[in-house]
């Protein structure tokens, strides 16, 4: 990619730099996702209630879902939650947006 022509530079290659980068490229933006390490680990837990992610094609990303979750304060059990909560697969997540930037022509 000719860095000239760029329209815009994302420096990271986390979740949210690669997540940013992709939607630039599918807005037709010409985009470079940047950073020291793009295959470096994601050492986080990224886990959320499932309604965000409604919509954006990550079901393939999903590691875990809970459908009955709780919330735990001081060490003490609360009532339901009542809504599900999933966890995200680093690897899954990672490759589903990197696709989204290549398809889009954004580059890293």
């Amino acid at each position: 990619m000719d860095t000239q022509t760029l329209d815009i530079v994302v420096i990271g290659h986390g979740p949210a730099g690669l997540a940013i980068s992709a939607e630039c490229a599918e807005q037709g933006l010409r985009t470079l996702c940047v950073g020291p390490d793009p295959d470096g680990p994601w050492d986080a837990v990224y886990a959320l209630w499932p309604d965000p992610i409604e919509g954006l094609d990550l079901g393939d990303c999903v590691e875990h879902r809970w459908e009955d979750s709780i919330a735990i304060l001081d060490g003490q059990r609360t009532h339901g939650l009542g809504s599900p909560y999933v966890k995200l697969h680093n690897g899954r997540l990672r490759g589903h947006l990197r696709t989204r930037l290549e398809r889009a022509g954004g580059a890293m």
